[in-house]
């Protein structure tokens, strides 16, 4: 039998602010995809294109992923905390 752990004050304080910020990753995330190919494209037209470049895009990508996963994430505590009630 499995005993039902409450939430902290806490821990219900940081899933409340988790789950205000959800449209803000998805937002962040796309902007930084924007950001990412604009870079990528204003370059390569003016031949501009070098190493430091291409790694602050990939920087930039690495980052964006990572604010889809926190969407993802939220999406997922938005289900449990759903169903926990």
């Amino acid at each position: 039998m499995m005993k039902k752990n409450k939430l902290t004050p806490l821990e219900q304080k940081f899933l409340g602010q988790q789950l205000t910020r959800e449209k803000i990753y998805l937002y962040v995330c796309v902007l930084g995809i924007f950001v990412a190919v604009a870079i990528i494209g204003y370059m390569s037209i003016w031949g501009h294109f070098d190493s430091t470049h291409f790694v602050l895009a990939i920087m930039i990508l690495l980052n964006a992923r990572s604010n889809l996963k926190q969407y993802k994430n939220v999406q997922l505590l938005k289900k449990l905390s759903s169903s926990l009630v």
